[in-house]
């Protein structure tokens, strides 16, 4: 006798339950080659695991449940953003008008990343529904986003390219891109991770703290999942103003670069090198806020070659320090005019 995973049905059940609500049993039986009598006691624990709705017996109206997802591969060429969004993504979605306005804004950078930058031919898109949260995934097989900025920007390592990502304004289309996609996405929800050939960028809370290691899944391309809660009430504009000056809202003139990407592999912040790598292409903005989160230690080096060398050449860019422990905090009192 044939089985059936539930997993299999949960990627396209949203859809499959709107589009044959009253035969959704005998439909979906006959697609995977397994009797009416196995499907039913599938659909009854999809029922029980919130995804979908029965009523009725004798003659059953299913609707979606409160989990809802849609799994979806594309092929690169000729493929649009807006398109998977509008067709296959939104009608199965239950959102509140904010968060749906956010989710459309977020799914499209994320999706456009892949088709214009990854030089890949083929992307898997997933986006579930639970009760509190809305995740997205979207991964393709192209070169690696670390990998192919490193080369882009001539960097030596997938850190590097990881710091230089999470500064903004880096891109592998500056003709056709301003590089602010990944920068301004993770800050619009609650967490986001980067991942590719081994190696991934998370931010947390909105941007507040970011890390990059190694991860165990070492597959070619990019991966990028991000995750929004359902009651969120950001609102994309506030947040590209957030970055913005009052005269340009959305001019992107202030970024905050997360120094303990520099830190996470056990290294101290000593060196010039050091200091030359975070302030590189600083001056494309008018402010930059150097976030000492996790960072214990600096030394001495490090510190006059941004707040001197740096600061003295680049009058026009405003150094903030942000979050710095009691100890980095005395170490730069006093290098900062």
């Amino acid at each position: 006798m044939a089985r059936i995973e539930l997993s299999t049905l949960t990627r396209t059940i949203t859809a499959d339950v709107l589009a044959h609500p009253t035969d959704l049993g005998p439909v979906l039986a006959k697609r995977h080659s397994v009797s009416r009598g196995t499907m039913t006691k599938q659909l009854k624990r999809l029922v029980e695991n919130g995804w979908i709705e029965r009523n009725g017996n004798t003659r059953p109206h299913f609707k979606p449940g409160v989990q809802r997802e849609v799994t979806t591969e594309y092929a690169v060429a000729g493929l649009d953003e807006h398109t998977p969004w509008l067709r296959d993504v939104h009608p199965v979605l239950q959102l509140s008008p904010a968060v749906a306005r956010i989710a459309q804004h977020v799914f499209g950078e994320l999706l456009n990343n892949a088709i214009d930058h990854a030089q890949a031919t083929r992307v898997t898109v997933s986006v579930r529904q639970t009760p509190t949260h809305l995740h997205i995934l979207i991964g393709d097989d192209g070169l690696g986003v670390f990998k192919q900025l490193a080369a882009k920007a001539d960097l030596p390592d997938a850190q590097r390219a990881a710091l230089e990502i999470s500064k903004g304004r880096l891109t592998t289309q500056p003709e056709c891109h301003g590089g602010r996609g990944l920068f301004f996405v993770a800050r619009m929800v609650d967490a986001m991770n980067l991942q590719s050939n081994g190696q991934v960028l998370q931010w947390r809370h909105r941007g507040e703290s970011v890390q990059f290691r190694s991860h165990p899944l070492n597959r070619t391309g990019t991966t990028v999942f991000v995750s929004l809660a359902l009651d969120s009430t950001v609102r994309p504009t506030d947040t590209y103003s957030a970055f913005g000056s009052e005269e340009a809202p959305l001019d992107f003139s202030r970024t905050q670069v997360p120094l303990r990407l520099l830190t996470d592999n056990g290294l101290t912040l000593d060196s010039r090198a050091q200091a030359r790598w975070v302030v590189s292409r600083l001056e494309l903005f008018a402010t930059a806020e150097l976030d000492f989160d996790g960072v214990d230690d600096v030394g001495p080096s490090f510190i006059d070659e941004v707040f001197r060398v740096y600061a003295k050449a680049h009058p026009e860019v405003a150094l903030q320090p942000t979050k710095a422990s009691g100890r980095v905090e005395k170490l730069l009192k006093g290098t900062i005019h």
